[in-house]
């Protein structure tokens, strides 16, 4: 696979860390699945002409939103905020576009079936092509309430 992952050193229980911070997405995929953390991918970062679509969702992911994975994949990240925040969500997301990451992110969410969960402990990143360009951004959830 020609893309490449690349994200700030993570601490997490029950994930070994690699000996090199670049891994495959396949690589990275086929890690994290299992993990009891929710983590997801999006295309692209939001701007007024591409609005990006979850790439990737690990099955505490899926279970947390409470989408299908292909449900999930077909689904556009920012409908992941409900309505009144996404204006604030997608203002965050082109900062760490710039910044190309941020740890402790807090945020309200809306699932697949309407209920709202509010994380209060995210870290979330850039994604990056061989050339260091940002093709994506993905979001581990460490912590979050149901309301």
């Amino acid at each position: 696979m020609s893309s490449w992952y690349q994200t700030p050193e993570l601490h997490l229980p029950g994930l070994q860390a690699p000996t090199s911070h670049r891994i495959t997405l396949d690589q990275l995929a086929e890690d994290v699945y299992g993990l009891r953390y929710p983590l997801l991918t999006h295309s692209g970062t939001p701007t007024s002409s591409h609005d990006p679509v979850f790439t990737y969702g690990n099955a505490a992911a899926q279970m947390l939103f409470r989408y299908s994975a292909s449900e999930l994949l077909r689904t556009p990240s920012r409908l992941s905020a409900p309505e009144k925040v996404r204006a604030e969500r997608e203002e965050f997301m082109r900062r760490v576009k710039e910044d190309g990451f941020c740890q402790g992110y807090t945020g309200l969410r809306i699932r697949g079936d309407g209920s709202q969960f509010q994380m209060t402990d995210a870290d979330v990143w850039n994604l990056q092509d061989e050339d260091g360009r940002v093709i994506g951004q993905a979001a581990l959830i460490k912590a979050w309430e149901d309301l």
